[in-house]
């Protein structure tokens, strides 16, 4: 099903707004050809509406580059400063306080500068040869060797807790050093794993190891000096990275893609579920749902591990060098592909919870209103208000546009809203309950007048109970996000009807459209019952 998206054209809606007679219905014919805008005409004003097909939301966009002297490898970010390690020309310190416009601050020259870890003010470097090397970044501008230790192979990637290095060595496996004192750093133990360890990552007293062609291996670093394996998984591939989530494993495996892996019992991990990326995963973070991967020639996949069993590809972004390193702040991706920093904005659509309050934005598309409540109203003794669409957010400036949306159904706060569910509204201003009560003066169909009452369902017969449809096909389950399209479909047990405008009234000095229920989701055929929830 397509979805289109209302753009006004010209300022002629106000003169609607205010005219005695109000045209409800119109006949769409999309545009055959692809990206060219269908048109509806107000037939008394001429006013031409244009209906375009809506773009995909949150589609990943490039922000900016920033090109490295050397070769972008790895990539670590503390508040508003990415540090990249850029193989032979080796720390670049950058300001990304504006992703659109990243500028150098300053720099080191190490010997081969693969991937780092910062903390406390310093950068862990793990430099190939030259194992580990230890700088001060405390001023950003002008960053100073503190001190180095020589890991017996090439080391990889380092993660640091507690004083304590952990570095990914290659061939000589895991060596944990004592950097307390980081112009000394003291060597504390190392362990050999089975295959070439290429990355590690630390979640409390655990080491998780991408340990190349023997997969992933687990070890418990209780105790620094005597690191013990816990477990092992032989991934397909190559295992080059790891990220960890829930007990849950998502492993970078070069030609295999990303393998996701039950972490629960340690000492016999399981696998999930895998993704097939297109080019050579050599890069993995998680945020929320969503794993990003750095996946050389292919650049950023996102991928949605909702569903472990069943990971599906979202979206991706393709970079112009080859992608190795990726981490994630402040829903924006920073990844290193050889041929610099590219930062790439993922902002994630904002899920809909129990608890929060939102607007409601009719989509009608002559007069864009928002759903509100003004006046007394008496139906029954417990009603309170009368329910309008006015062109004014919040028109009293209390709350009268604002809706809180709670669980008919007993969902706690904080619990995502999903299509299918039944709701109830409750307006912040008077803390009364979008309610359905009475027939609607003046119609020829059987529609209902809408009021708030200070009860959630005041006759416990379902006036009070709204269930959220999707305008669009989405399955009864899907969670819905701000900006999603709706429809409200009133649950009194006599008959069901679709939340509604209908035509112009007054409330106080202020012109309005009427709310009503239908039993159309659109009564007049284009917008008239769609909802957008808008944060």
């Amino acid at each position: 099903m397509k979805k289109w998206q209302i753009v006004r054209k010209g300022r002629q809606w106000l003169t609607l707004m205010l005219a005695t007679v109000m045209w409800m219905s119109v006949a769409v014919s999309p545009a055959q050809a692809s990206g060219q805008l269908s048109t509806i005409s107000h037939p008394s004003s001429g006013v031409q509406i244009a209906l375009a097909e809506e773009s995909p939301k949150k589609t990943p966009t490039l922000l900016s580059s920033f090109d490295t002297p050397g070769e972008a490898y790895g990539v670590a970010i503390s508040g508003n400063t990415a540090y990249v390690a850029d193989l032979d020309s080796g720390l670049q310190i950058i300001d990304v306080k504006d992703p659109t416009a990243p500028k150098i601050l300053g720099s080191i020259d190490t010997h081969r500068a693969l991937r780092l870890a910062i903390a406390d003010n310093k950068a862990y470097i793990a430099d190939w040869t030259s194992g580990l090397q230890i700088i001060d970044v405390s001023n950003l501008e002008a960053p100073q060797l503190l001190g180095s230790f020589d890991t017996p192979d090439y080391a990889h990637e380092v993660a640091i807790a507690d004083n304590k290095a952990y570095v990914a060595d290659y061939g000589s496996g895991v060596q944990i050093i004592d950097v307390k004192d980081p112009a000394d750093p003291k060597h504390l133990s190392s362990f050999n794993t089975p295959g070439s360890a290429l990355g590690v990552l630390l979640v409390g007293n655990t080491a998780y190891v991408a340990d190349g062609k023997s997969g992933l291996q687990i070890l418990d670093v209780s105790h620094p000096n005597a690191p013990t394996l816990l477990g092992s998984f032989d991934t397909p591939g190559v295992a080059y990275k790891v990220a960890i989530a829930d007990n849950i494993a998502y492993v970078a495996d070069e030609e295999y893609g990303l393998q996701i892996i039950d972490m629960s019992n340690s000492e016999a991990p399981k696998l999930l579920g895998s993704f097939d990326t297109p080019g050579i995963a050599l890069g993995v973070t998680i945020a929320g749902n969503r794993v990003y991967v750095a996946d050389g020639y292919s650049g950023l996949q996102i991928i949605d591990v909702t569903n472990p069993n069943a990971p599906t590809l979202l979206s991706n972004v393709d970079t112009p060098g080859y992608a190795l390193g990726v981490v994630i702040a402040d829903n924006k991706v920073y990844i290193t592909d050889l041929s610099g920093l590219h930062i790439i904005n993922v902002d994630e659509e904002k899920t809909v919870n129990y608890g929060t309050s939102y607007h409601l934005e009719n989509q009608w598309p002559f007069v864009l209103t928002y759903l509100d409540a003004c006046g007394d109203t008496y139906c029954v003794p417990t009603t309170q208000l009368s329910v309008f669409a006015d062109a004014e957010l919040d028109q009293a400036g209390v709350g009268t546009g604002t809706w809180k949306f709670e669980s008919a159904t007993g969902a706690s706060a904080g619990t995502p809203v999903s299509f299918g569910d039944l709701v109830y509204l409750q307006n912040k201003s008077s803390q009364s309950y979008l309610d359905i009560c009475g027939l609607a003066a003046c119609t020829s169909t059987p529609k209902f007048s809408v009021v708030t009452d200070v009860k959630p369902d005041r006759d416990g017969e379902g006036t009070g109970v709204w269930k959220i449809e999707s305008t669009t096909g989405a399955s009864a389950g899907t969670p819905v996000s701000v900006d999603d399209l709706i429809y409200l479909k009133n649950q009194w047990s006599v008959g069901q009807t679709y939340l509604n405008v209908d035509r112009l009234v007054t409330c106080g000095s202020r012109t309005k459209l009427s709310v009503v229920t239908d039993p159309e989701p659109n009564q007049a055929g284009v917008g008239t019952g769609t909802w957008k929830i808008v944060d």
